[in-house]
């Protein structure tokens, strides 16, 4: 529940629920106080980000095989407590999980490991609404995996989201789901569809979920607008493909965001590389009221929107 609307992802044998904590993390924050894209905006969503991600390394897997405590995980008290290692003025440069089963906002004595590393390019986007309201939201993908013979059976990519440290929550074995990064998401509004979000882009699928929830919560923007406003993400975390290690302060950013606002956030400590393309979304919005639908897809990333 974030603000009158509720939001819903899937389970943690996806990213989905680190969204889910930035928003708690982020639940007392007067955002639109702070302006939209402002330097302090984006500093306190990117920190928020970086800590909901740490957690998502340490504890998230397919929930049959791994004891995920999502519900600690996603209390307004851990929220809190995460809350409280976000300095206003300083970026940090730490992977920080915490320890949600003890109720502490930091994990001690947490090894930092890493994989093989690699490339990701196969995911696409689908949001739909009908004129009865009914809303879907969808993130295929697998389109980097071959067929199997002339069988048209497609084998997929993912095995490669596993990793092979024993004991670990996210540890291959039979019959098991790998935590993926595809995170589809809805929100309603007084118990009705009003927000539908799919993003292509591996792990910056949340992050840019997470701006485009709050361009239409905090600030009101049309998908359109939401489309069209500067992103930003970070690699401050393990990659979720074959586990590249983390780039620790690093914030990737469209140099659209404005010279003095990026001097401010390389001033906090922020390590900035530029990119206009940060994750490839598409949005779908319905108003109560009018039952009006709108929809946008980002035209810089090849995303578009229809309707008949």
């Amino acid at each position: 529940d974030y603000k009158g609307h509720v939001v819903y992802k899937c389970g943690p044998w996806t990213q989905g629920p680190s969204v889910l904590e930035a928003l708690r993390i982020l639940e007392t924050d007067d955002l639109n106080r702070m302006g939209h894209n402002s330097s302090g905006t984006i500093h306190t969503l990117v920190e928020s980000m970086k800590l909901a991600l740490a957690d998502r390394d340490v504890y998230y897997a397919d929930p049959l095989f791994a004891d995920v405590p999502l519900s600690e995980l996603l209390s307004s008290r851990y929220g809190s407590l995460r809350r409280s290692l976000i300095d206003p003025e300083r970026a940090s440069l730490l992977e920080r999980p915490g320890d949600p089963k003890l109720g502490k906002a930091l994990l001690t004595n947490q090894e930092t490991r890493e994989g093989l590393s690699g490339p990701n390019r196969d995911t696409t986007t689908c949001v739909v609404a009908d004129k009865w309201g009914n809303m879907v939201a969808a993130t295929p993908s697998g389109w980097q995996g071959v067929e199997a013979g002339k069988t048209g059976v497609w084998l997929g990519t993912r095995l490669q989201s596993f990793n092979l440290w024993e004991g670990h929550p996210n540890c291959i074995e039979p019959g098991k789901r790998p935590r993926i990064t595809l995170t589809p998401t809805l929100v309603t509004k007084n118990g009705k569809p009003s927000l539908a979000i799919s993003v292509a882009g591996g792990d910056s699928q949340d992050q840019a979920t997470l701006q485009l929830l709050v361009n239409h919560i905090d600030f009101g923007l049309s998908p359109v607008m939401s489309l069209a406003a500067a992103r930003f993400g970070t690699n401050h975390h393990m990659g979720s493909f074959r586990q590249t290690p983390a780039e620790l302060g690093s914030l990737i950013i469209s140099p659209d965001i404005g010279e003095n606002t990026l001097k401010e956030l390389a001033a906090k400590g922020h390590l900035i590389r530029h990119s206009r393309a940060i994750g490839s979304p598409v949005v779908l919005v319905i108003d109560p009221a009018s039952g009006l639908i709108e929809a946008a897809g980002d035209p810089r990333t090849g995303r578009h929107a229809g309707a008949y």
